[in-house]
């Protein structure tokens, strides 16, 4: 929560437009709409829970910073899953300073903590489907009725929410009927069923058919190739082990090996994390976020390895050996993590569509600060968007006024002189930023990305 606050960034523009502006409409009536909710290819599922959160937590502060603190500490709240799941296993099958060392690596991985609080449908569903994993890897014949029902809605919840994540949710459910009691098994699939049921119906009441968002999802952009015209395209199988050398660099041969030492003790979460990366790599349309499940279940493994290996020294009779090992681990961990982090840019990621290399952690930093600060303000009527696109931008979601917002990305100065009198912001994206545009005064910049304001009304437009 102190590094989301500290530096706002846009991993992808569907963070914003495919979830949380879509909550927004729901609460507040206004917000963009993207072409999937024109199609139909989405659920409300998600859109629908944020907006909960939205309408319960706008009055923790003025403009958006209200309801964009709740969601946020909401979906941090959610990403302790993989933090809870690492130390209640490590708890039981090692000792309890093992345990502590492998949840502070994972709660300190620097992948970890940046997508925590990112309202993308692959980060959300990845952590409801580590709840259902958590209740599922072991193989004890106690098992409580409400877990196996618990591990059976999140495992449907999250192939609901992404659907690619079926090789490896099969797994879970191959790995269950095989290792549990058939009582356990299904109530797992029970539970499962009457999640997808539930989304199924979500979608019959919201779109008109059931499970629209899924089969029509795949129609558009797999049998239509849709995702190839946007994005990263298409790009070649060994894109995401690229990308995962390009990102973990001289740390991704001893992470790897660590992994695989992982993996002995927990074999489940190795042949999930495996599974979803070879299915993923298949699939022509790559992002690097995507693959977050893997990630995440990589790091899960690699501290589980690491703390395994550490083992004996975690119990030696002398107490200040013990302490020495946890702390150099958690230590060397945690720089390691930082020394990623800080190198995690958009050119390792080639998600490099908002401009140029930039830090992740800085990433179009300035648009939504920009828009934040126009949602506290009464007097703006209007807000005009020049040299960028508006997916850029922190939509409604952070303008927080319904005013038009005049999307001028690509157009010239004299094109734009003309649209001056419908608002009295403008937010640009210039290599050079001059103090004046026209009437437009400089107020702030963020990096590349400037705010301009002059004084005066606007002028009526039926646009929106």
């Amino acid at each position: 929560m102190v590094l989301v606050q500290a530096f706002p960034n846009m991993f992808w523009p569907d963070e914003i437009f495919q979830t949380l502006e879509q909550g927004h409409r729901l609460v507040f009536g206004y917000g963009v709409v993207p072409w999937e909710f024109v199609q139909g290819i989405r659920s409300w599922f998600l859109p629908g829970a944020l907006a909960l959160v939205m309408a319960s937590t706008s009055w923790l502060g003025e403009g958006s910073s209200g309801y964009l603190l709740g969601v946020q500490l909401v979906l941090s709240l959610l990403s302790l899953v993989p933090v809870v799941a690492v130390f209640s296993w490590t708890r039981r099958r090692l000792s309890l300073a093992s345990a502590v060392v492998a949840a502070v690596l994972v709660a300190g991985w620097f992948e970890s903590v940046f997508f925590a609080s990112k309202a993308l449908s692959e980060v959300v569903a990845t952590h409801i489907m580590l709840l259902g994993l958590m209740f599922c890897w072991d193989d004890r014949e106690d098992v409580p009725s409400w877990q196996a029902w618990s591990a059976g809605v999140a495992l449907g919840l999250a192939l609901g929410l992404r659907v690619h994540f079926a090789p490896g949710i099969l797994l879970v459910l191959v790995w269950v009927l095989w290792k549990h009691p058939r009582s356990i098994a299904f109530r797992v699939l029970g539970g499962l069923s009457l999640a997808l049921g539930a989304l199924g119906a979500l979608d019959w009441v919201t779109w008109g058919l059931p499970f629209q968002s899924i089969w029509k999802n795949f129609w558009i952009n797999v049998v239509e190739g849709k995702s190839q015209s946007y994005g990263l395209g298409t790009s070649p199988w060994y894109f995401y082990g690229m990308m995962l050398w390009r990102t973990w660099s001289w740390a991704l041969l001893p992470l790897l090996g660590l992994v695989l030492l992982g993996a002995r003790r927990l074999p489940l979460a190795g042949a999930v994390a495996l599974a979803i990366f070879v299915a993923h790599s298949c699939i022509g349309h790559k992002e690097y976020r995507f693959v977050y499940p893997s990630l995440l279940l990589f790091v899960m493994l690699a501290s589980v390895g690491l703390v395994s290996w550490l083992e004996p020294w975690m119990q030696h009779k002398q107490a200040r050996l013990r302490v020495l090992t946890l702390g150099l681990a958690c230590v060397v961990g945690l720089a390691v993590s930082l020394g990623l982090g800080m190198r995690f840019n958009t050119h390792h990621t080639m998600n490099t569509f908002g401009g140029p290399t930039v830090s992740h952690w800085q990433h179009l930093q300035g648009s939504l600060q920009a828009f934040s600060l126009l949602s506290t303000e009464s007097k703006v009527c209007g807000v005009g968007v020049w040299g960028m696109n508006k997916t850029f931008t922190g939509g409604y979601t952070y303008l927080h006024r319904k005013i038009p917002l005049h999307v001028l990305e690509k157009a010239s100065y004299a094109k734009l002189k003309v649209q001056f009198p419908r608002f009295n912001a403008l937010v640009t994206r210039l290599e050079r930023s001059p103090r004046n545009i026209g009437p437009y005064s400089q107020e702030e910049c963020w990096g590349e990305i400037c705010l301009y304001r002059r004084f005066g009304g606007c002028q009526r437009t039926g646009r929106r």
